[in-house]
């Protein structure tokens, strides 16, 4: 699955959506879905306000592992932030 997103603030609940969609079509169990969709609504988000102005969100499933990825159009590497 591949999906492009805008910076935007509607791109977090899209990329949790299809990202939820793609897992059930994998036919993974629904709480494992929820956690993953979770997950990716906080790193989409964190782009969408740190990074630049194309999000990618790209998943697959290889060998019983699922990997996520998540690529904004920043080019400085993320860096932690002291509160």
């Amino acid at each position: 699955m591949s999906l492009v997103l805008d910076q935007d603030r509607r791109s977090p609940a899209a990329a949790r959506h299809a990202l939820t969609r793609f897992c059930a079509g994998l036919g993974l169990p629904a709480e494992a879905g929820d956690t993953i969709a979770l997950l990716v609504t906080e790193v989409v988000t964190n782009a969408v306000l740190y990074g630049g102005p194309v999000i990618q969100l790209a998943s697959n499933l290889r060998d019983g592992c699922l990997r996520v990825a998540v690529e904004d159009g920043n080019p400085q590497a993320p860096r932690i932030l002291e509160y």
